[in-house]
């Protein structure tokens, strides 16, 4: 205390009343009288400056403007009182300084704390609010909960869907109103009453997930209803609107004084997907949707209980295989070429009762190589063999009508005439024709007749000499071929837009020797091969019946959809011979040409080509 002795406090700091008194009092003349107010505002560095022309020291003047901006200069002027040494003209005594007058100020101020601290200890006496003011004084009790929340059937439940409740004093009652448009929670629909709570009602709301306090017992808690949104559905895909409120009583008072309590709502909308259809996943007999692609809603959820579907002209069909298994692949038990509708639409259904958009699966219409039962050729006469050859015409035999534009049958048979010397029979003599014998056709009338040629290629100029060197094997393929200047010229392949499983041919195969004869089978996309097979049949002496093969064609992991088809018949699958591998000088009748002579290896009788689509 020695401090405050020594620095006495002003008299306007001494009697507050007296000096509120006097300034009210000096208001009213001042508005009554218009007296002019003479001071002007000054500045806080002009503060400073003003204090240091009347002496005051200021060991760090940025501190000093800090204090003055907040503390203000005429709440500290009190305690730069006793440093004055003229009070009339506010003269500072030599080395008064800011700081001091400061410290003045802070060690009146933790004093002040310090006495009061001590006073409340001793004179306040405690006591409950119960004991004070009554309870309806109280604040009412406080509801918040969530803003409006918009939810995606399937999704994860909101971790916010939550309302909570304050109060002073325990619960005394809750009104719960559950309005929900979801069909399925509508049944739950009222205004449940904590009060009159029936424990059905509780049970009730016990299957929704919802827990209500018991009366009396809590101040606080929460209404959760995570469990409930995470569960809700759209009416059908129709978005649907659930709405709660809630308002609690305690201390004798609403947390709502009206019945219309806050409403808290949670929109439901429908999950959004949606699937397409590769047209490579389109084959004659059945098609694969993509799977769903997911845009808003839970995947896994979504899945199991979703199934693809196709409209067959009348309903809706769940996709299934042959097996009768559901999933995104539909397989049709009738051939392909019985399917008549090759177009239809297909879409995903999700709990029986949301759709994703609509898209087309067009299967692919089952189409047979032109002249696949080799009843179709023409006989085009060449010319004549010359006077060394006994004067004799000669043909061409061409696996297409005449006049045909679209050609997709090619032979050797260039190659199997050509000549070094000159035109016999046997430089005239084609490798690939046809046979009208009923004994040897297999259906119709007309067959494939491929042989093995120990002539051509400039070699065979004579009728008894071969040239092992330029045989070949007879060759009766799909594409195009050109025999110049002693080169093969061949363009395998013709535009082909189906994808057949397997190419089924009937043969039959007279060898010379033991040989073997090839089937070679493939389907590109461009310039890939998307699907091929291969028939090489055990090496035989004879074969003296019709034979029936199906060669599948295999295809790629994925396949791309077919752009082209080749398919060729080789008489042997030999590519280098010897003298033995011939008959020399053979006689053989065909059509126009009879009594022909050739050099020829192992025969092949080829015929009612087909192919199969079982995919």
């Amino acid at each position: 205390m020695l401090l405050l002795q020594q620095h006495a406090y002003p008299a306007s700091h001494k009697n507050s009343a007296l000096r509120v008194s006097f300034l009210f009092y000096i208001l009213m003349e001042t508005k009554a009288n218009k007296i002019p107010y003479p001071k002007h505002l000054i500045s806080f560095i002009g503060q400073i400056n003003l204090l240091k022309q009347r002496g005051m020291v200021f060991g760090d003047e940025p501190k000093a403007l800090h204090l003055l901006q907040n503390i203000s200069y005429y709440r500290l002027s009190g305690y730069w009182y006793p440093l004055l040494a003229d009070k009339q003209q506010h003269i500072f005594k030599t080395g008064s300084t800011f700081e001091t007058a400061y410290n003045i100020y802070k060690f009146d101020s933790e004093l002040r704390k310090l006495i009061i601290a001590e006073i409340e200890k001793i004179e306040v006496e405690k006591v409950t609010v119960s004991e004070t003011i009554p309870v309806e004084w109280l604040p009412k009790p406080k509801v918040s909960g969530f803003e409006d929340i918009t939810y995606v059937e399937t999704d994860d439940a909101p971790q916010n869907a939550v309302i909570d409740y304050t109060a002073s004093l325990p619960i005394q009652d809750m009104e719960l109103t559950l309005n929900m448009q979801d069909e399925q929670y509508s049944v739950y629909n009222k205004t449940y009453t904590l009060s009159t709570l029936t424990s059905n009602d509780r049970a009730n709301l016990g299957k929704l997930g919802i827990e209500l306090p018991e009366v009396g017992v809590a101040k606080t808690g929460t209404i959760n209803l995570q469990n409930l949104i995470g569960t809700m559905q759209t009416n059908a895909g129709a978005t649907v609107d659930n709405t709660f409120s809630l308002r609690v009583k305690a201390n004798n008072r609403w947390s709502d004084e009206t019945a219309a309590a806050k409403t808290y709502k949670v929109e439901v909308v429908k999950p959004e997907f949606s699937v397409k259809v590769d047209e490579r996943n389109c084959w004659s007999r059945e098609f694969t949707v993509d799977e769903v692609s997911i845009t808003s809603g839970n995947a896994e959820r979504l899945k199991e209980n979703l199934v693809y579907q196709y409209y067959n002209g009348s309903e809706w069909v769940d996709c299934a295989d042959r097996n009768n298994t559901k999933g995104r692949l539909q397989q049709f038990a009738s051939r392909a070429e019985d399917i008549s509708t090759k177009q239809y639409k297909v879409r995903a259904l999700y709990r029986g009762a949301i759709s994703s958009n609509e898209v087309t699966a067009t299967l692919e219409t089952p189409a047979q190589l032109p002249n696949s039962d080799m009843e179709e050729w023409q006989s085009v006469k060449l010319g004549r063999t010359s006077i060394f050859g006994g004067r004799a015409d000669f043909y061409d035999f061409l696996p297409y009508k005449s006049g045909e534009s679209d050609i997709w049958w090619a032979t050797k048979n260039e190659r199997s005439r050509d000549y070094s010397v000159s035109r016999i029979k046997i430089t005239s003599a084609p490798c690939v024709s046809y046979t009208d014998d009923p004994s040897i056709v297999h259906g119709g009338n007309k067959s494939a007749f491929i042989y093995t040629s120990g002539h051509g290629g400039t070699y065979a100029s004579t009728i008894d000499i071969i040239y092992p060197e330029g045989a070949f094997a007879g060759s009766l393929f799909i594409g195009k071929y050109k025999w110049s200047d002693n080169t093969e010229q061949l363009n395998p392949g013709h535009a082909f837009s189906k994808r057949p499983t397997s190419l089924v041919f009937w043969y039959k195969y007279i060898p010379k020797n033991t040989d073997s004869f090839k089937v070679y089978a493939e389907l590109k996309n461009g310039n890939d091969i998307i699907a091929s097979g291969t028939y090489i049949p055990a090496a035989i002496s004879s074969e003296t019946e019709w034979v029936k093969i199906e060669l599948p064609l295999v295809y790629v992991d994925t396949p791309d959809v077919a752009t082209d088809i080749f398919v060729q018949f080789l008489s042997t699958e030999k590519t280098s011979f010897v003298a033995s591998d011939f008959d020399k000088k053979k006689k053989v009748s065909f059509p126009n040409m009879p009594n022909w002579e050739v050099h020829m290896g192992s025969r092949l009788y080829i015929d009612d080509i087909s192919l199969v689509y079982d995919k």
